[in-house]
């Protein structure tokens, strides 16, 4: 095996196949694997690998490079040669993800066994069409059903709802030092509550664990409060897809959550934007409803090398080794904190998980938070984020006014773990920190920006999701009322007291400030006025890099 356990075989067809005398005795003498080599571990995989070697086939099918026939020197640069004979379409053997039925239904079959779910369905659009079809085939009455929705989701949440067409109620996260955390059975609870007094019926709660900062909520309790209210318990767990092979850790599924949607990817070794949904404990009616919401929202052309790779991922983790190294190494790197914060005589840093008590820590994710000991505004996430980047070579997953986000991943070893340690000792203990003791002008502007007034709701240092779990409004309309309806671009500054009709979210990590049906508020301005000026690298999403935001105007009559 080559590439840290993944399977891809070499399957070199036979000598008397390379000039076949009749296209039926060259089809028949290699129209099957080689039983030697083949074990069904990896049923994808292999059936790709082995479409790919039939170099005596003449392709009048697409896609259009025919297996890298025709491709660029910088098509190569990319992916090398060997991923275009394996970048294919629905051919004979390969099944069909719109109508699974061979290799493809077998692979999800492996996995849902491994990840202990009942069903199980390969995505090719990421974690977003996870989430989006396990609300629409949930919620999908109209404004009469409801989502109970934790106020930090995922923006594809959001646009969820909005093709759902169904109401939203918002739950609470707890949040501190600028992060949204976990949700609460009790605000679960409330938002159930809130849901039945506005005389909706709520079919539904998703929640985010491990959030983007690595902190889990109790889903056993939550998912005892859906079954309370017959609702169906949704976990967006895109950063999650590790915690079921890690020691003593679980994921929402163990935790008898119903849905669960996995970026594989994030953590583990498929291809960027592979996904899984699993579901455990639901209807046969529901997961027909799945079957067909997916078939409207995944490609008809889905990729097989994104598939392959969720295949080769399922394989790679029923290695129990496979989460040694990377688990040592992430470990590492908390040990380093044991004996406390890291002190400058500006700033001081901790784990998140040190300062915060949670019912569960990923903890493949490491969040530090900065707290400044004096008012040296230039030292950020941002700028401490960029300056190890820049001079040490440590990528950080994201950062924001005050916190830097480091993912450990399937591929972290040890001496990664040992170069961010060596990095943060650099930083401290040999003034590495200093290389920021010369603000620059966006950095003066920044400080300015900074209202460091307890009693401002945004302006503690905190980031987009903090925001959203302070103010928690209720929207003003069914999403999908806004979103449909006649909008206009209006200035920002002259947006307070409308009712936004876009969705404005930060990247990293995706969770939007504004959605459509959110009534606006000073502070939402004054929030986006401070990203946009501040040194952060966030990129807002928005009309006009949000020098105007699309509102519902009211006043249009037909």
């Amino acid at each position: 095996m080559q590439h840290g356990g993944y399977p891809w075989k070499k399957i070199m067809c036979p000598h008397h196949m390379r000039q076949p005398t009749t296209l039926a005795a060259a089809y028949r003498a290699g129209s099957h694997l080689d039983n030697e080599n083949d074990d069904d571990s990896c049923p994808l995989v292999d059936a790709v690998v082995h479409r790919g070697s039939k170099d005596w086939e003449k392709s009048f099918h697409v896609p259009g490079h025919k297996k890298g026939n025709g491709i660029t020197h910088k098509h190569r640069n990319v992916l090398g040669d060997v991923a275009f004979r394996h970048d294919t379409t629905e051919l004979q053997g390969l099944d069909n993800l719109q109508r699974p039925e061979g290799v493809i239904l077998k692979a999800m079959e492996k996995a849902s066994a491994l990840w202990g779910s009942e069903h199980t369905w390969f995505l090719v659009n990421g974690a977003t069409v996870g989430i989006q079809a396990a609300i629409m085939a949930t919620c999908y009455r109209g404004a009469d059903d409801c989502l109970i929705l934790a106020r930090n989701a995922h923006q594809s949440a959001i646009n969820g709802a909005i093709m759902a067409g169904c109401s939203v109620v918002y739950a609470r996260n707890e949040y501190s030092y600028g992060i949204a955390h976990h949700v609460t059975p009790e605000a679960v609870e409330e938002a159930f509550m809130k849901a039945k007094d506005s005389g909706c019926c709520p079919r539904a709660a998703l929640i985010v664990s491990p959030t983007y900062f690595g902190v889990q909520s109790n889903i056993v309790a939550i998912q005892q409060v859906c079954n309370k209210y017959g609702a169906v318990c949704i976990v967006d767990e895109a950063h999650g897809a590790h915690l079921a092979h890690v020691p003593n850790c679980q994921d929402a599924l163990a935790h008898g959550a119903h849905l669960v949607i996995q970026s594989t990817h994030k953590q583990l070794s498929s291809l960027t934007q592979s996904s899984m949904l699993h579901a455990q404990n639901i209807p046969q009616k529901m997961k027909e409803r799945l079957d067909r919401v997916l078939k409207v929202l995944q490609s008809s052309s889905p990729s097989y090398l994104l598939l392959s790779s969720l295949d080769a991922a399922r394989y790679h983790m029923e290695d129990k080794a496979a989460v040694d190294e990377p688990h040592a190494a992430a470990l590492h790197i908390h040990s380093y904190f044991n004996t406390g914060s890291l002190k400058h005589k500006d700033v001081e840093i901790s784990l998140l998980s040190s300062l915060v008590h949670a019912p569960r820590y990923d903890p493949w994710r490491i969040t530090l938070v900065l707290h400044h000991v004096t008012d040296a505004a230039y030292i950020t996430g941002w700028s401490i984020a960029t300056l190890l980047e820049n001079e040490r070579g440590i990528v950080a997953e994201m950062a924001t006014h005050n916190a830097i986000v480091y993912a450990c991943g399937i591929g972290t070893r040890l001496d990664d773990a040992q170069a961010l340690t060596d990095s943060l000792d650099w930083l401290i203990k040999e003034q590495g920190i200093k290389h920021l003791s010369v603000p620059l002008q966006m950095i003066s502007e920044e400080q300015d920006l900074i209202n460091t007034n307890t009693e401002d709701p945004f302006g503690d240092e905190r980031d987009a999701a903090a925001l959203i779990a302070v103010s928690c409004q209720q929207p003003a309309t069914v999403p999908r009322d806004v979103y449909v309806s006649d909008s206009i671009a209006m200035p920002l500054e002259q947006s307070v007291s409308c009712i936004a009709a876009e969705t404005i979210t930060v990247y990293p990590p995706g969770i939007p400030i504004l959605v459509p049906g959110d009534v606006i508020t000073a502070d939402h301005v004054r929030y986006i006025q401070k990203l946009k000026q501040t040194s952060s690298s966030s990129l807002l999403i928005g009309g006009n890099a949000c020098d105007t935001i699309q509102v519902m105007d009211v006043f249009i009559t037909e």
